[in-house]
């Protein structure tokens, strides 16, 4: 995604979206819902996915993932 924003895309939307619903992220459905409308809010979180080579659940880099965005948002 050379010039475009991560958020511009429905799949990297999507994607991402499934990574914050793994890590509990989301209280409720409507703040699901949020994400969906608005994702670029979560920008700083997608960032930090990124920057831990967007691991998946069971894949090298997630433990380090949530360690880091434990420390971000305090979860």
């Amino acid at each position: 995604m050379a010039d475009e924003e991560w958020f511009h895309s429905p799949n990297s939307v999507l994607m991402f979206g499934g990574v914050l619903v793994r890590v509990d992220y989301f209280d409720s459905a409507k703040d699901l819902l949020y994400y969906f409308e608005k994702p670029w809010k979560w920008t700083t979180e997608h960032e930090l996915w990124e920057g831990c080579n967007r691991p998946d659940l069971d894949e090298e880099g997630w433990d380090w993932f949530l360690r880091k965005l434990e420390e971000l948002v305090g979860l």
